[in-house]
């Protein structure tokens, strides 16, 4: 172990594969959820009839979106959602929304005059379906991934084992993971192994039955601290009859079978559930502003913390598709003209290896990234973070 070697990984989806949904297989099911046991949903009388409205609401949104030359994702549909929520209530009313606003309202008056009237933004059905369809995304999402995630061995794990290598090559004291992924297969990877934090430390912010999320939980860097910035599926917002809300951890098993007002904090109160706030961060142009408020907003202050503390990164499975993450990187990447030490390892298996050149976000990528004999801060690998040997990285961070 060499206390001067650590190493800060990047992950997205990819590295999930393996394992959960990918983005393809949950935009289908956004747009036709039968068969999920969407719990927040059970309790209403007109469940069947207010599913059936949204995910219509939801295929118009799509077919708006194809006019486009690109394939809508739920991320798309996610944004689209909240661009008109916030245009609605008076958050956002940005000229530029004006056409697409008035068109949507245009076209599916027989959807959202479904929700006119009503105590939910009764006098802003626009709004109200907007925000019912994005609720019905986030909980799609979270089904989906945990329903995927029921039944983890360790042999399942092996994709990941690099990190666990790392570790202990390193110590975890000089390994940190910034993820991009709501499940839990970083967090089972490390279970009984060694020290680590997501943000919740019952030794730090306990409430009675419930541990809070707490940003003093990373101060301890002694351990492998692994940032969520877009949020887990085991993480619920919850508060008490006294409206005192935050961040707690349970599995959603745990939260299927809980009965919240069982539950209390410290003076007796009992914990109510807010289904309608979700941790999983979605949507291609919503990420940005989550960044500035909330849970989300404390995490980037946490990837950036991290990008601070490491100068050098392996990034796997991550399609460069989030500006304020892009942006982080982007400014990090700057520095290695002062800090000749910075190294970015990228890890991404594919056969068109100019995919990534399209989105103008990367502009601060070498015009070669391609080669493999480029020795400066930026280097690619055609292989995927289960297919690397904790040897390739001493070889390319520290041997050469």
């Amino acid at each position: 172990m060499n206390g001067s070697r650590k190493v800060l990984f990047v992950l997205g989806s990819g590295v999930s594969a393996f394992k959960c949904p990918m983005i393809d297989e949950i935009s289908k099911k956004v747009l036709d959820p039968s068969g999920l046991q969407l719990q927040s949903w059970h309790s209403k009388h007109n469940a069947y009839e207010i599913i059936k409205v949204l995910t219509g609401f939801l295929g118009e949104l799509d077919k708006t979106a194809r006019k486009l030359p690109v394939e809508p994702t739920y991320e798309d549909l996610f944004s689209m959602c909240k661009q008109l929520h916030d245009w609605e209530i008076g958050r956002n009313r940005d000229p530029a929304l004006t056409q697409f606003r008035d068109h949507i309202y245009r076209e599916n008056a027989q959807l959202w005059k479904f929700f006119e009237g009503g105590h939910y933004f009764g006098r802003k059905p626009l709004a109200a379906i907007a925000r019912k369809s994005s609720i019905l995304i986030n909980e799609v999402i979270r089904v989906l991934i945990s329903g995927a995630l029921q039944h983890v061995e360790n042999e399942d794990l092996k994709p990941l084992k690099l990190i666990k290598d790392a570790i202990a090559e390193y110590g975890a004291e000089n390994v940190d993971v910034l993820t991009l992924n709501h499940d839990t297969l970083v967090e089972k990877l490390m279970e009984g192994e060694t020290q680590w934090t997501t943000g919740f430390d019952p030794t730090i912010s306990q409430d009675g039955d419930l541990t809070n999320y707490s940003s003093d939980a990373f101060a301890n860097r002694s351990q492998v601290r692994i940032v969520k910035l877009h949020g887990s599926i085991d993480w619920y917002y919850v508060g008490t009859n006294k409206m005192n809300f935050r961040w707690v951890k349970m599995s959603p098993r745990q939260h299927q079978e809980v009965v919240f007002n069982q539950l209390k904090n410290e003076s007796g109160e009992t914990f109510y559930d807010d289904c309608e706030t979700a941790s999983e961060l979605t949507g291609v142009t919503t990420k940005t502003q989550a960044y500035t408020e909330g849970i989300h907003g404390e995490l980037y202050m946490q990837a950036r913390q991290l990008l601070r503390e490491h100068n050098h990164i392996i990034c796997s499975g991550y399609g460069w598709k989030d500006y304020g993450v892009n942006t982080m990187l982007r400014e990090w990447a700057k520095e290695h003209y002062q800090c000749t030490s910075k190294h970015l390892l990228l890890l991404h298996n594919s056969s068109n290896k100019h995919e990534f050149e399209t989105n103008k976000q990367l502009r601060f990528w070498p015009d070669d990234w391609g080669s493999q004999k480029r020795k400066d801060w930026f280097q690619w690998y055609p292989v995927w973070l289960s297919e690397t040997e904790i040897g390739t990285i001493d070889d390319v961070f520290w041997n050469n």
